[in-house]
């Protein structure tokens, strides 16, 4: 590796850690780093079904971009009106960025590797991307292992 790969990936490795901080600190969407050469850094995608909790047979396949940091899930929301799911409420939320957005928010079935659970979902909006957040991958009893980018099952404490 060159020293101008090395001081590149310095340089993405730090930006990335000050990201991370404020994502937390603003408990925001996703995040992600592009090297040069097109690689993604910090990118987990999964395919998951969305369901209507009040009719199993209203269902969608999404592929996600998993995002712990994330606390609610995202869906578009012709996906949703589609799946006749409708909204309960409108939530204010902040980004990374310092940025505050409103959302509608509903309740949807999620069911990925044969694991079924309702979850609190946003409505998306058009530039929105889906993403599968914490209180989803916590009711389906996975984390994400950022060090293989997969999800695997949580560990249960009674």
């Amino acid at each position: 590796m060159g020293p101008h790969r090395k001081a590149q990936q310095r340089l993405v490795s730090n930006q990335w850690n000050q990201n991370f901080l404020t994502a937390k600190r603003y408990n925001c969407g996703a995040l992600a780093v592009r090297l040069d050469d097109g690689e993604r850094m910090g990118i987990t995608n999964v395919k998951a079904t969305v369901g209507n909790p009040a009719d199993n047979s209203r269902t969608r396949e999404v592929e996600f971009l998993v995002d712990s940091g994330a606390t609610y899930s995202l869906v578009p929301s012709e996906i949703l009106f589609e799946l006749e799911i409708t909204p309960h409420s409108i939530r204010e939320f902040s980004l990374g960025n310092g940025e505050f957005v409103r959302r509608r928010l509903g309740t949807a079935t999620f069911e990925y590797l044969g694991v079924r659970g309702d979850s609190l979902v946003m409505f998306g909006e058009p530039g929105d991307a889906p993403l599968l957040g914490a209180t989803t991958l916590e009711g389906f009893g996975f984390i994400l292992d950022p060090f293989r980018r997969e999800l695997k099952p949580l560990p249960m404490h009674f």
